[in-house]
């Protein structure tokens, strides 16, 4: 999977708050204080924000019976936007449901089992390429979608990637992951779907 192989760099604050300036403000974003004012921070915030409006838009091909009251969210690494979602996010309202923010050892990650407990993968930019092959190959019929922000992160089998494009939050979704996952996208995510760098 040579595509996980590079790592961007540190993005900057400015196109992720010209890209989704008012995310937090609609349907009730999970601080309802409004964004920090560090350009950094508020640009992770952003970030994590997003990966979880992505997430959101993708379902179990069999719906449970009843909506769970909790949104899990595992993260693996540490990144800014990581930082965010445990430091910020977590105990929050999200969509109606509180945001639960469980640290997933790399090791763990890379078991099915040890990951069930989780709506939603985050994998960091900090983990090192062949811990995220390994981690994209264990969950490669897992239902949980896997997020990252590494490049071509979606081109090797992860479920989404974030990435920045004319200064636009924007992200790829693997549509034949979706499939092998047993996970169904809405379509107007879909037709949002971009080619993300390689």
């Amino acid at each position: 999977m040579p595509g996980l192989l590079p790592r961007h760099g540190r993005s900057t604050a400015t196109y992720l708050l010209l890209a989704f300036g008012g995310l937090l403000q609609a349907q009730g974003g999970p601080l309802q204080a409004g964004p920090p004012q560090d350009p950094e921070v508020r640009a992770a915030l952003l970030r994590a924000t997003m990966l979880l409006r992505i997430a959101a838009y993708i379902q179990p091909a069999i719906p449970p019976a009843s909506r769970p009251a909790q949104l899990r969210v595992g993260v693996v690494g540490d990144d800014a936007a990581s930082q965010v979602l445990r430091q910020q996010m977590a105990g929050k309202q999200f969509a109606g449901r509180e945001l639960v923010v469980l640290g997933i050892t790399a090791d763990d990650a890379q078991s099915i089992d040890k990951t069930a407990a989780v709506d939603l993968l985050y994998v960091a930019t900090s983990i090192e390429d062949a811990v995220a092959v390994k981690i994209v190959a264990a969950h490669k019929t897992s239902p949980v979608p896997l997020i990252s922000e590494r490049r071509g992160f979606a081109a090797a089998g992860g479920t989404v990637q974030l990435f920045v494009k004319e200064n636009f939050l924007r992200f790829e979704v693997n549509v034949e992951t979706l499939k092998r996952q047993g996970l169904l996208a809405d379509s107007q995510l879909l037709k949002m779907s971009q080619r993300g760098p390689r």
